[in-house]
């Protein structure tokens, strides 16, 4: 009888293996729908100065048309979970030079870069060749959440595509627990606050001291703060 639960749960798990293996190829072969079947756009978001109306730049923000993978969180996800951030990495810098001649010249455009591109130099340098061109214009945004430390070479990527002319920026600020490392390292042009401190930030003290703090901060390093999620009167 043993034996023959023995049996019957070798049966389960290979079954269960197996189905696994159909589903996960399926998210591939709709990721590849996605990367390269022209399923993949960039909205343009704009940020704007204190004033409320002169538009200083854009952050390009990643969307899908696939009846499956139909937002970027699905797509990231898929992404992380099959190792190919990279190319999609790469489908984004491709997707953002289009982008950036569409806007006016003196425009900056800022564009997300997951944290894993930066583990392979070489790799990041030869993707993000359709952007050089207009590197002087374009801010790569790496987010708060992530770990640099966590990750082989990071730092020679930074140095690599500053080189190039690209400008950096600490995007979620205030959303992890990385904040002053994040800073520390990339010495970005730019902070971005994460939406969480802006939301009711003119009925919350605590917030505009720290909010305050990263001003200063910034003006100590030469960067600029980018306040995100800015909704009512109110928090402006």
């Amino acid at each position: 009888l043993r034996d023959a639960f023995e049996s019957r749960d070798r049966m389960v798990e290979a079954a269960s293996s197996q189905m696994k293996r159909r589903v996960d190829n399926q998210y591939v072969e709709w990721f590849d729908e996605c990367v390269q079947g022209n399923r993949m756009s960039l909205a343009l978001q704009p940020i704007v100065e204190r004033d409320g109306r002169t538009h200083a730049a854009y952050e390009a923000l990643l969307r899908s048309n696939h009846p499956i993978l139909d937002s970027p969180l699905a797509i990231l996800r898929m992404a992380e979970e099959h190792n190919r951030i990279q190319e999609l990495g790469g489908s984004v810098f491709e997707l953002a030079a289009e982008r950036v001649v569409q806007i006016p010249a003196h425009r900056e455009l800022f564009v997300n870069m997951h944290p894993t591109q930066l583990s392979d130099p070489d790799r990041l340098v030869r993707s993000i060749q359709p952007l050089v061109p207009h590197a002087h214009r374009i801010t790569l945004e790496i987010t708060e959440r992530s770990r640099l430390s966590d990750l082989d070479h990071w730092d020679a990527s930074v140095e690599w595509v500053r080189e190039l002319g690209f400008s950096m920026a600490v995007d979620d600020l205030g959303a992890g627990y990385n904040s002053l490392t994040m800073l520390a390292d990339l010495q970005p042009k730019y902070i971005k606050l994460d939406m969480s401190l802006v939301r009711r930030i003119h009925e919350e003290p605590r917030k505009q001291r720290l909010v305050q703090l990263m001003v200063t901060f910034a003006e100590a390093t030469d960067a600029r703060v980018i306040a995100e999620g800015v909704e009512e009167q109110a928090e402006a």
